[in-house]
């Protein structure tokens, strides 16, 4: 069985992966040829897995389900796209 804290990681890579695709690349993976963007991608891609991991381990509890993984997905995308924002 997959760890929660492997699963909090992919949830906060592929939402960062996405962010990156949209807003650096201009929609495409140009982005990946920049090492300053891999710079800024790593610190971002922490401080998703931060909220990630609270959401997880605050908000939804001990038990892993799909309906916990699900919310635990929704939430972060919440609060990432609200933490860019407010960048």
């Amino acid at each position: 069985m997959i760890s929660r804290n492997i699963i909090c990681f992919l949830i906060a890579h592929l939402i960062c992966h996405f962010l990156f695709y949209i807003d650096e690349g201009y929609y495409n993976f140009r982005w990946m040829n920049s090492v300053g963007n891999w710079v800024v991608f790593i610190v971002y891609n922490s401080i998703t897995f931060s909220i990630v991991i609270c959401i997880d381990k605050i908000i939804l509890g001990n038990n892993i389900t799909k309906s916990n993984i699900f919310y635990t997905l929704l939430l972060s995308v919440v609060f990432t796209v609200l933490f860019g924002i407010w960048q």
